[in-house]
């Protein structure tokens, strides 16, 4: 069988500083090359395993990650675009277009024998944009999903709940918790338990935010108030949307709408954010324990976002963590624990195991060619990078990766790092428009 690895394809030529690989290091994983991983969801599963879900509907499972020559199997075949991945005692959920799936192996062959639906019932109409997202499980075992709004119409009526998150309990009874996304592709908690979604920046959002995700709440997008007159509603918001107001004369204004926990500025942090991941290494991953890493779609790169909690309020700052990926697609999700339709990143203890499909050509105009990537003639790439030698000695000043899968930046020593940024307390919301700023709503 034909394999590739991410090394041929990324990193050959440039290479880590030696400074650099005294702390992280990178790993590259070799995969069938027959294999189309369009990435769309990861789970790490016990014994150096972790469960793949692709965008064409299968789940399959890489075995032996750790010793070079991993196997890959098929285990669950003819979903529903997949987009996301869980694994709970010993069954993987993953929610499919119309329903919320549960695959078991109950003969312990290998593959999923039972495709069992946990929930369903949010409205489908056929609209190409009508993702769903999940689950991520928060602190008391409740499966999540993030649901898109349908932006424009299908040949179908019901969309009932578009726009919305919704709790799924452990008996498949769900809720419709929160509404008002337009399309939030990333879900995920942090080591608290609480529920925190990534949404894209166009109309209502100026840019992209990461918004705590809680009962009663109105995030912004005017599509899911459709939905308040409903029975299960959990908030309302009576008569129009108020326009010409800065995001935080909008909370002023309408009781139901909360600012996200952070806005990452366009363009310097990233244009369309995908996945969460709270690192819960204990300081095995650096000086980071308990704060969010995000994708970044467009840019390619991963963030780090700092977040403390003021009453029931989350507030933070982000920051550029790693970049230089050649991908189209960069997301990260859930570490132990475990989205994006073509990219993932997930930990699974100590590593930050990253997935990316990277395009070799392109069908748009030459003047173009250097900055956009096309959709033809994609590769797909996976790899991890994990901690090691952290606590020998500090980071220099200044050390840098520059490869062309990313590149880390420290700025500081280690310690002096676990000063400013992991345990620096921040009294204002970092990256919420005061109200002379020009961060509009609507």
């Amino acid at each position: 069988m034909v394999k590739t690895t991410l090394a041929s394809l990324m990193f050959g030529a440039l290479a880590a500083s030696a400074a650099e690989n005294d702390f992280y290091q990178l790993t590259t994983v070799p995969f069938p090359v027959e294999l189309k991983l369009e990435i769309s969801g990861m789970a790490a599963l016990p014994d150096d395993r972790m469960a793949l879900a692709i965008r064409k509907g299968e789940i399959w499972i890489a075995e032996k990650l750790s010793t070079g020559k991993p196997t890959f199997r098929q285990f669950a075949s003819g979903l529903h675009e997949p987009l996301g991945l869980a694994y709970r005692e010993g069954d993987l959920y993953t929610v499919q277009r119309s329903e919320l799936t549960r695959l078991r192996d109950t003969d312990g062959d290998g593959r999923a024998d039972e495709y069992l639906t946990h929930a369903k019932g949010w409205g489908v109409t056929g609209n190409y944009h009508e993702y769903a997202y999940g689950p991520a499980i928060d602190g008391q075992g409740n499966l999540w999903l993030a649901l898109n709004c349908t932006i424009g119409n299908g040949p179908f009526l019901d969309n009932r709940w578009r726009g919305w998150s919704v709790r799924v309990e452990a008996n498949g009874n769900w809720s419709p918790m929160s509404g008002g996304f337009r399309s939030p592709s990333g879900i995920g908690t942090n080591l608290s338990g609480d529920v925190f979604v990534t949404d894209q920046q166009g109309n209502w959002f100026p840019t992209c935010p990461l918004i705590h995700v809680k009962s009663g709440v109105f995030h912004g997008h005017a599509d899911a108030l459709q939905f308040c007159r409903l029975p299960r509603a959990t908030f309302a918001v009576e008569g129009d949307l108020p326009k010409g107001l800065t995001v935080v004369e909008a909370a002023a204004r309408i009781p139901a709408y909360r600012l996200p926990a952070v806005w990452f500025p366009y363009r310097k942090m990233g244009m369309s954010t995908t996945d969460i991941l709270a690192d819960s290494t204990r300081g095995r991953f650096g000086p980071f324990a308990g704060q969010l890493f995000v994708g970044e779609f467009t840019m390619s790169f991963v963030s780090r976002v700092f977040l403390e909690k003021v009453g029931d309020e989350y507030q933070g700052a982000c920051f550029v963590f790693a970049t230089g990926s050649t991908a189209r697609r960069c997301g990260s999700s859930g570490a132990p624990t475990g989205r994006c339709s073509s990219a993932k990143a997930i930990g699974d203890g100590t590593r930050l195991v990253a997935v990316a499909t990277v395009c070799n050509g392109f069908a748009g105009p030459a003047k173009r060619r250097s900055k956009f990537s096309a959709w033809n003639r994609c590769t797909t790439v996976f790899g991890w990078f994990s901690a090691h030698g952290l606590t020998a000695k500090p980071l220099p000043t200044r050390a840098a990766t520059d490869c062309r899968a990313t590149r880390i930046r420290t700025i500081k020593p280690m310690a002096a790092r676990r000063r400013t940024h992991a345990n620096s307390p921040l009294r204002l919301r970092s990256f919420s428009a005061p109200p002379t700023a020009k961060t509009r709503f609507g």
